[in-house]
């Protein structure tokens, strides 16, 4: 699936474990109730993609972009958003812990009742 284009797709439950998703864009997709432990989602375009129930544990999701992302009752533990935007993101009950948060952006993002990650707020 690497650089492959899915526009509104719907992987509702499916299960992607360990699959190469890099560079590929789910715009307007659906991963709600997905099994995508250990996926690669480097640099992909899940711009505004549902991930409600998701299990998306030790994940690679550096650089990508989840701008607009709703995640619910989600677990992220140990995945990698390093250099990755949620911007406008709504998250709610999801576990972070031991993820990799360096650079994540988070403008405008609505965070409640997250676990495992303190964010702080940029300077200047």
């Amino acid at each position: 699936f690497e650089e492959k284009i899915f526009f509104k797709v719907k992987f509702l439950g499916a299960d992607l474990t360990s699959a190469n998703m890099s560079k590929a864009s789910f715009k307007d997709g659906d991963l709600s109730q997905v099994v995508a432990v250990s996926v690669n989602f480097s640099a992909a375009d899940l711009q505004n993609t549902g991930f409600n129930g998701a299990n998306i544990s030790g994940c690679n999701l550096s650089t990508a972009n989840l701008s607009g992302v709703t995640m619910s009752n989600v677990s992220a533990v140990n995945a990698n958003l390093s250099g990755a935007d949620f911007s406008w993101a709504f998250i709610d009950n999801t576990d972070f812990t031991g993820a990799k948060i360096t650079g994540t952006r988070m403008r405008g993002a609505k965070l409640t009742a997250v676990k495992g990650i303190k964010l702080k707020k940029k300077e200047g």
